[in-house]
């Protein structure tokens, strides 16, 4: 379960037995959204959001860090995704301190 970034009190995450479509987990302490990244011709397309059984939704404040935290990490995150699930490597976890 691997920790991608960490950010201003919220860490992102995947899940070892993920699955598609490509999402990240957001969690800043007992609570957790999940974000479902659609490209289309290799650029962003939407953002989906959803909540993980048994968590609350991030608090709105959280939530608009993450959103747009997500949208402007997303192709690295993918690139993560696709590091750890496909080729089964190792991802390191960034802590990231600029404001998006």
């Amino acid at each position: 379960m691997p920790n991608i970034y960490s950010y201003f009190g919220i860490i992102f995450k995947f899940y070892s037995n993920d699955h598609e479509p490509l999402h990240v987990h957001a969690i800043s302490g007992e609570y957790e959204t999940i974000f479902d990244i659609i490209f289309a011709d290799g650029k962003l397309l939407e953002l989906k959001r959803r909540k993980k059984r048994g968590k609350e939704h991030l608090p709105p404040a959280k939530m608009d860090m993450a959103e747009k935290f997500v949208k402007e990490y997303a192709l690295r995150i993918s690139e993560k995704w696709y590091q750890f699930f496909v080729l089964k490597a190792d991802v390191t976890c960034e802590t990231i301190n600029k404001k998006v």
